[in-house]
Order: structure tokens, then sequence, then C-alpha cells
């Protein structure tokens, strides 16, 4: 019986230390838990953020700092118990994305007096001076245009830095164009990102081919004016002349003259040699 008694007494002991663990492990298991909220809620902040202070991002970056801290004793301690570590390489590459990303912006808004973007660009580089050219909101054919200019522009200026760049490139979008990188972080890389963005959207050679072929198909009917004749030669002009740029072979003159006899009304309809081919640049000269 004795030796039943002490059996018993082992066994109980062990159940004992095993119940014991398992509570340790889950104590310890929510609290690394808690360490892998903390690195979310920073990357919630960071895709929200549009100006951030210098505040706000020193105390983020203490908060992931004591995060990582913590979850590396966590997962010494969780290994003691379980008798294996328990790598987590995914925790570790968001905490060091977070801390490069918090510490790049960070070393810009440090410089900053007033805590305005305005301020800021000029404080951490050269401020870029203002551009002569037309929000972009999203029209396919404005954005070839648009982005060479702006790139053209932000490239001549001495050395400005890409956070400053990307604060300048949102104050020329709108709408659609804008929403598409308005939630980028602030970070250099994102500039590159934003571009990568916007010229997969918007600079997609066929989409600019149609918008051409539809802006000529959509040309209003027009009235027998000779200032409205003009102004529907110079907008078929351009269109032609663009896609001629996209390298499109232009050799449709009879659709051309078809199409644009369509946006003339009765009275400016002139009698075409049909009985041979008729090119649309003769007919302008005929109509206009």
């Amino acid at each position: 019986m004795a030796g039943s008694d002490g059996f018993k007494d082992a066994t109980d002991s062990k159940v004992d230390q095993d119940a014991t663990n398992l509570d340790a492990l889950s104590k310890l298991q929510h609290a690394r838990g808690q360490c892998k909220r903390t690195i979310t809620m920073v990357e919630n902040f960071k895709q929200g953020a549009t100006d951030p202070s210098a505040a706000a991002l020193q105390l983020r970056l203490r908060a992931i700092d004591n995060a990582y801290n913590n979850f590396t004793k966590l997962q010494a301690d969780i290994a003691a118990i379980q008798g294996f570590m328990d790598h987590d390489e995914g925790f570790e590459e968001r905490y060091f994305n977070l801390n490069a990303s918090f510490s790049t912006v960070l070393e810009c808004v440090r410089a900053d007096d007033d805590d305005t973007k305005t301020s800021r660009g000029s404080r951490c580089g050269t401020t870029l001076p203002p551009i002569d050219i037309t929000d972009f909101s999203g029209g396919i054919g404005q954005y070839r245009p648009f982005i060479d200019l702006f790139s053209t522009v932000t490239s001549s200026n001495r050395n400005p830095s890409n956070i400053q760049r990307l604060f300048y490139l949102r104050m020329y979008l709108k709408g659609e164009a804008l929403a598409l990188i308005d939630n980028l972080p602030l970070i250099n890389y994102s500039y590159t990102h934003a571009f990568e963005l916007l010229n997969n959207r918007y600079d997609n050679k066929a989409l600019i081919v149609n918008n051409h072929i539809n802006t000529l198909l959509d040309l209003p009917v027009i009235k027998s004016s000779a200032q409205q004749l003009r102004s529907l030669v110079s907008q078929v002009s351009q269109q032609v002349t663009a896609l001629q740029n996209l390298g499109q072979a232009m050799q449709w003159d009879t659709i051309l003259v078809c199409i644009l006899t369509r946006k003339l009304d009765t009275s400016n309809l002139q009698p075409l040699p049909f009985r041979t081919q008729f090119r649309f640049h003769d007919y302008f000269k005929r109509v206009a």
C-alpha cells in the first residue's frame, strides 16, 4: 500500500505540475498575442496617417520596440515550457519594416518647426516650386501629359526627397487617382510605389488608344458655323496625332470621313466623290 500511495502521490504531483505549466503557458501565449496586437495597431496607424507629428511617431516607435523586446522574452519562456522554440519570423519582419518606416519619416519630421506639410518639405530639403498644371483626377487621356510634366519639374529641382515628391504628387491628384495612392505609408519607397500604381492603372496603351477613338466617335454634331468647323478640325487633328504618336497606323481615311460626316448637320454636308479614295484632310478643306 505504501508503494501504491507513493506512485499516486507522484502522479498527482505530475498532474499538478502539468496543470501549472498549462496555466503558465496560456498566460505567456496571451501576453505574446498582445505584442502582436500592438504591431497590428501601429501598422493600421501607418496606413491611415497622412501627417503624423514627431511625438506620435516616437510614441509608436517605443511601443513597437517594447513589443518586440517583450515578444523575444516571452518566446524564450514559452520554449522553456514546451521544450522547443516556436520561431515566428513573420512577427520579426513586421517589426523591422515598421521600425525602418517610422525611423525614416521621423528623421524628416524632426526638422519641421510648425508641423505642416509645406514647411516640412522646405525643412527636409529644397522647396519645390508650384507647377502650373491641371489636377489629374483619373482621365486616361490626360494621364501621360500630366505625369510627364510632373516628373520633369520635380526631377529638375535640387535633390527633393521621395517623401517630398509624394506629398507634392498628392497635391495635384484628385478623385479616384488620389484614392489609389492616398493610403500609402509616409516612407521613401511609397513614392516609387505610387508611380507604379498610377502607371499600371492609367498608362495602358490599349486603353489610351480606345480613349482617343471614343473621343472621335463622341464628338458632338455641330451647326453651320465657321468657328465650330475649325474647332472640329482641331479636335480631330489632336486625336489623330495622338493615335499616330502611339504607333497606330492611320490608313483609314474612309472611316474617318464617314465618322466626321455624321458630326455635321445637313447644311454643312457637301457631295463627295465616292468613286475615288477620299482623304480626310481633303475633306476638312472642303467643309471648313
